[in-house]
């Protein structure tokens, strides 16, 4: 049997740094997730555009994301949850790491928001999934994609997904997978 460890998913190393009149704190990656960077890096190197992190609920998953797209550097990131109270708490967290002015450079895709002219966006997968909301996206708009709690998406969610896709597979694709699902 696995004994499950409470350990803290980040280490806020300062809070509140100040630049380009953007606050956001600096976060130490834990072990878990300095190894989990090391292997996404490798992956790049060997040139695969899909990722998938399988990890207990609270080990830091979204923060190791959020590490990941900041030592990517995309043009634009999308990033898909089932929920909306996800996006928002994801959002907080990218912001923490990625900084930025929250307002112009993070955006939300749902039934309630549809701010997506930014250049992190957090999308509802049923609400992007509507041909009207997909369509208004380019193919190659979006040059690194994650998809939160992937075992809860539906075939026909990820089906949607792929159709904004970079038809010459260059986008990058990062699946979070909690370990305890029944999936």
């Amino acid at each position: 049997k696995y004994k499950i460890q409470n350990k803290p998913a980040i280490k806020v190393v300062s809070q509140s740094v100040d630049e380009d009149n953007s606050n956001y704190s600096i976060i130490k990656p834990n072990k878990m997730q300095k190894e989990a960077l090391k292997n996404l890096q490798k992956l790049r190197l060997l040139r695969e555009t899909k990722g998938l992190i399988i990890s207990a609920t609270g080990t830091g998953k979204t923060y190791l994301a959020a590490l990941d797209v900041k030592n990517y550097n995309p043009k634009r990131f999308l990033f898909v949850a089932h929920r909306e109270q996800i996006l928002k708490k994801s959002l907080d967290s990218f912001h923490k790491v990625l900084g930025g002015d929250k307002k112009t450079n993070y955006g939300i895709l749902s039934g309630n928001a549809k701010n997506t002219d930014t250049k992190y966006l957090f999308a509802t997968v049923q609400t992007l999934s509507k041909a009207e909301n997909l369509n208004q996206f380019k193919r190659d708009e979006f040059d690194y994609i994650l998809i939160d709690e992937a075992q809860d998406f539906k075939k026909e969610w990820i089906d949607s997904i792929n159709y904004i896709l970079n038809e010459d597979g260059s986008s990058k694709i990062l699946y979070l997978w909690d370990q305890e699902s029944n999936y």
